[in-house]
């Protein structure tokens, strides 16, 4: 019979009925026992480890009350200590293995950052300085904005106060603290993660790590670890030897019985009685027993030895305070030496000073004294030569007996000799008597002299006064004799045409009327009666006829004009001057329009993301506004007959209209210089054509930015301009009306040419918009629109102000509005069509879009289109830069020094001031452009504004001429000094809304954004609000003057 015995539970439900041979067991015992080997050295090391970390934990609050209990209050560290905290690059591993970046917030030691500067390698991103309280709080806004992508570290308030301890020793605070100043942020370190620093990486060390270090040495500290442990148990009773050897004996039994295999067979025994195995049962429930006293024993045992090390751990613990007391004392009492020996030191050093400045002080009385007994040697030795003198004079008289007799003698000379001293005093003062007579006398004389001197001189302002009153009457008298002649010149006309009526009425009327008759008057009757019978006969048929000839009042010179106020290019024009008709105001725009600046308009607008046809929609829109005050301001210049200057008098008064005329200057000035540049520029490129390319590659004038042939170029065509300006406004007239044709025919031909040559208008007119639904700045349009449509308006917002100066040369106010209207809206956005039309084909001539006109003219093939090309440009910036920017400032200077200025020295002197802005550098990108043209926005909507209002709204078209050129007090321009407040206030009110926008775009001044808002319509605002403000304030009677009410006003 054979039974099957399991010596454990678990085993004996796994293990298969069957046969089973020994070796087989025996290698399963021995997998089995190394299983469980294996097992309890994982658990004692797991209890290790946390005992270990128990204590450590237990051991850091003990620490610190310790060192509170020393320190007391100096324990705690200062809220306002200094502090660096990091931001480094660590590592963390992820569920799956890998690595993932962490940003951790650290603080860092005084220690760590020296090294740090020093080169060595680092995580730390960034450094930063900051006060200890700041860092505890926790707050990311008080740190930089590189930090906020940054967690805080474990235990991070107890590393910030343990790191600020380490900035308060003497050696980090002489000498680390500039590394990283306080509050500032510092990034150049050796910033390496070669060396990945990983967060959550564990590494447990053990005996089996340790490969290459031979047992035998003690390095953990095992052996005395042991003998304590040996005394320990050497001092109980015997009981722990059986505890070990039962210890023994059960490793020894349960290695024999315990069998592990992955299939593990039955173990076979002989067949036995049942009494046996009940007994078999027994003895193993008795050896189980025993093992497990002899297991509490030896548990009892190491119970005891583990209390005995704690008490160890415990006294060694209490030693390490100790020492670390003693040393903290030991660091103190060297601080405290240190500080007393640096103390002794100084006050040695003070000491050493004060001696050795007491050493050169007894220096400098000893070389005092020895230089004042060397003096008193010297004076000793030039007295012992009296004293020889006087005795030789004894020995050798025979009246002195002794010295005393020679002294006597001589207090008798010295009494004589001050006796004679008086009478010399009395006489010097007589002398001085008389010289102060003498004095008086000059001082007299000089005094009527200098009255004299002054009479003369008040007769000699007198007589330049007079001289000054007898040149404003000759003036006066050259255009009175010239408007006389003009008058006689229209009297003579008037009759002419007359006699031309009164003969067709002749020839027409069949009313019997005599043919020799010779006066005027009785012919123009005999006209009225004709024309009465005609619209009599016309009104009978049932027809209505009118002839409206808005002819232009004839302007009067005026009464008496102050000197200072009047010159004949500021006078008033005659009507028999008045020669501009519609074409001719028409021929100006055209030759205003077409320019290398206007060129650019449409195609800026394009670059900035609208499509074709909204560039030229905006620049139609925003020229069709600016027009409407071009032509009421207008209407004053052909009613009045007056330049821009002299009408600004009316709202600025007569002396603060130097203002607005002066600031229409500056900008006149600036675009001087940019269209001379473009000028310039085209006639470099064009020379550099015909020469192949000979002229590229120059060096740049440093100070200028350019090159020598540009600048050269830039010259001659400065040069050409002033010598048409020489000629005065009839030949920018004549300059005007003959190019108008040339250049529309030369725009029309090179569109004709881009058309034919690239087979259509190329891709840019059918670019759709960027701001559609889908595209990259969706939304955005009207971001775009309003700055875009504020700068057409500051385009011409200068000629907006200055028209008068134009339209006092036309025949009638039909002329200047139909002229205008034809030639600045429709032929502007007709120009910049032809402008985007040009550049879109090519894009198919050259592959790629050529905006500059100037480039585009430079790559025609052929000496007669290149010539073409060059006249075309010359033509196109002559007829713009002249009429557009010289003919106001020169007017301007005029009005601000009648008597100096003519107008040809007005306009030369502003194509002085355009050399000097530098253009190049204002037209260099096409923000820079719009950023001129929005600027100057700022200024000039204002002043348009305050004319306009105070033309139509406070004078409604009835202006004093007399007052204009009057600077009499009484009269009605003279407001304050000639200022009128009212336009002062309003220009201000006008400007303040879009002043800090202006000063956000040039400097950068963060501003609210509602200014960024108003600035971008700058001109609008600044006209409606300085002309509301100035309307209001002038309906207040007290801003004016009672002598106001229109004189001589022409109807």
């Amino acid at each position: 019979m054979q039974a099957t015995l399991a010596r454990t539970p678990c085993l004996a439900a796994a293990q298969p009925a069957g046969p089973q041979r020994p070796a087989a067991q025996a290698q399963a015992c021995l997998h089995g026992a190394a299983v469980l080997r294996q097992r309890r050295g994982a658990a004692a090391l797991q209890r290790g480890v946390q005992q270990r970390r128990a204590a450590a934990a237990a051991r850091r609050p003990r620490l610190a009350v310790a060192a509170s209990s020393n320190y007391g209050a100096e324990w705690s560290t200062p809220q306002d200590a200094y502090l660096t905290v990091g931001l480094s690059h660590c590592y963390a591993k992820n569920d799956d293995g890998k690595l993932v970046d962490q940003y951790m917030i650290e603080p860092i030691t005084a220690n760590s950052l020296e090294c740090m500067a020093k080169g060595a390698k680092t995580s730390f991103i960034h450094v930063f300085s900051l006060r200890l309280g700041e860092a505890l709080a926790r707050d990311k806004s008080a740190f930089p904005d590189e930090f906020a992508q940054g967690t805080f570290c474990e235990d991070y308030e107890t590393r910030c106060d343990a790191c600020a301890r380490t900035w308060m020793r003497p050696h980090a605070l002489d000498n680390l603290l500039d590394i990283v100043p306080l509050g500032q942020l510092k990034s150049s370190f050796n910033y390496s993660t070669v060396d990945k620093r990983v967060l959550n990486l564990e590494n447990v060390v053990n005996d089996d790590d340790n490969i290459k270090q031979d047992l035998s040495i003690d390095v953990y500290g095992r052996k005395a670890k042991e003998e304590a442990a040996a005394k320990v148990a050497g001092s109980q009773p015997d009981a722990a030897a059986p505890a070990a050897k039962a210890e023994e004996e059960e490793e020894d039994d349960m290695d024999a019985l315990l069998s592990v295999n992955e299939q593990p067979g039955p173990l076979v025994l002989p067949e036995v009685t049942p009494a046996t195995r009940l007994l078999e049962k027994r003895r193993q429930q008795f050896e189980a027993d025993e093992r497990l006293e002899a297991a509490k024993s030896a548990y009892a045992t190491q119970e005891v030895a583990f209390r005995a090390r704690e008490e160890a751990l415990k006294r060694r613990d209490l030693e390490l305070q100790e020492s670390l007391l003693r040393f903290t004392r030991f660091l103190q009492e060297n601080d405290a030496k240190r500080a007393k020996a640096q103390r002794r030191a100084a006050d040695e050093e003070r000491l050493r000073g004060e001696r050795e400045a007491e050493i050169a002080r007894l220096h400098t009385e000893a070389e005092a004294c020895r230089a004042q007994k060397e003096a008193m040697q010297a004076q000793l030795a030039k007295v012992s030569r009296h004293q020889a003198y006087l005795q030789g004079v004894v020995e050798a008289g025979y009246s002195f007996q002794e010295i005393e007799d020679v002294l006597a003698r001589h207090a008798t000379l010295r009494a004589a000799n001050a006796d004679l001293q008086a009478a010399q005093a009395a006489a010097i003062a007589e002398a001085e008597a008389v010289r102060a007579a003498t004095a008086a006398l000059v001082r007299a004389r000089s005094t009527e002299v200098l009255d004299l001197k002054n009479r003369l001189a008040a007769l000699k302002k007198e007589a330049e006064a007079a001289a000054a009153e007898a040149a404003a009457l000759e003036v006066g008298r050259e255009y009175t004799l010239r408007a006389a002649a003009a008058r006689a010149l229209e009297v003579g006309q008037v009759t002419a045409a007359a006699a031309n009526l009164y003969q067709r009425v002749l020839q027409r009327s069949k009313v019997a009327r005599p043919h020799d008759e010779v006066s005027p008057l009785a012919q123009l009757e005999a006209v009225e009666h004709y024309l009465g019978d005609l619209r009599a006969a016309l009104a009978q048929r049932g027809e209505a006829a009118a002839v409206v000839a808005a002819q232009p009042a004839a302007a009067r010179p005026p009464d008496k004009p102050s000197p200072q106020l009047f010159s004949p290019d500021l006078a008033p024009v005659p009507a028999a001057q008045r020669s501009w008709s519609g074409w001719d105001m028409a021929a100006l725009w055209i030759g205003l329009v077409v320019s290398i600046s206007s060129w650019f308009l449409a195609g800026g607008l394009v670059e900035l993301g609208m499509s074709a046809w909204q560039g030229v929609a905006c620049v139609f829109i925003g020229n069709a506004i600016v027009l409407v005050p071009m032509v009421l301001l207008g209407h004053a210049g052909v009613k009045y007959g007056c330049p821009f200057p002299v009408l600004a008098r009316s709202s600025f008064g007569v002396r603060g209209a130097i203002l607005p005329a002066v600031l229409r200057g500056l900008v006149a000035a600036g675009w001087f210089g940019i269209n001379t540049w473009l000028g310039g520029l085209a006639i470099h490129q064009m020379l550099q054509t015909l020469t192949g390319g000979s002229l590229a590659g120059g060096a740049v004038v440093g100070w200028l930015g350019i090159t020598a042939s540009q600048a050269w170029c830039f010259l001659a065509f400065w040069a050409m301009q002033v010598v048409i300006l020489l000629k005065g406004m009839e030949g920018i007239r004549l300059l005007e009306k003959y190019s108008a044709p040339i250049l529309i025919g030369l725009t029309a031909a090179l569109v004709g040419w881009a058309v034919h040559a690239a087979g259509g208008f190329g891709p840019m007119l059918s670019t759709p918009s960027q701001f559609g639904p889908g595209m990259p700045r969706a939304g955005q349009f009207w971001q775009v629109f309003w700055p875009a449509l504020s700068a057409q308006l500051g385009y011409w917002a200068t000629l907006a102000l200055n028209i008068p100066d134009f339209s006092r040369f036309a025949k009638s106010q039909r002329a200047q509005l139909v002229g205008q209207a034809f030639g600045l809206p429709l032929f502007m956005a007709a120009f910049t069509f032809a402008g985007l039309a040009v550049t879109s084909a090519t894009v198919v001539l050259f592959g790629s879009a050529i905006s500059d006109p100037i480039q585009l003219l430079s790559k025609i093939d052929g000496v007669w289109g290149i010539a073409a090309a060059l006249v075309g440009l010359v033509l196109a910036t002559l007829t713009t830069n002249l009429a557009a920017n010289c003919v106001a400032p020169a007017n301007a200077f005029v009005a601000a020094a009648p008597g100096r200025f003519t107008f040809e020295g007005g306009a030369l002197l502003t194509s002085l001031l355009g050399l000097l802005v530098k253009p190049w550098r204002l037209i260099s990108s096409t923000s820079s452009f719009f950023n001129w043209l929005v600027g100057y926005s700022v200024v000039l909507g204002p002043i348009a504004g305050i004319m306009l209002f105070d033309y139509y709204c406070v004078r409604h078209r009835q202006l004093d001429l007399d007052a204009l050129y009057s600077d009499s007090p009484a009269a009605a321009y003279h407001y304050r000094q000639g200022w009128n407040p009212a336009a002062l206030v309003a220009l201000v009110a006008g400007a303040a809304p879009t002043l800090p926008g202006l000063l956000h775009t040039l400097l950068g001044t963060p501003v609210p954004r509602i200014f960024e808002q108003l600035y971008t319509a700058a001109w609008f605002v600044g006209f409606f609000a300085a002309g509301i403000v100035y309307w209001a304030l002038m309906r207040r009677s007290f801003w004016l003057r009672p002598q106001e009410a229109p004189v001589g006003a022409a109807a």
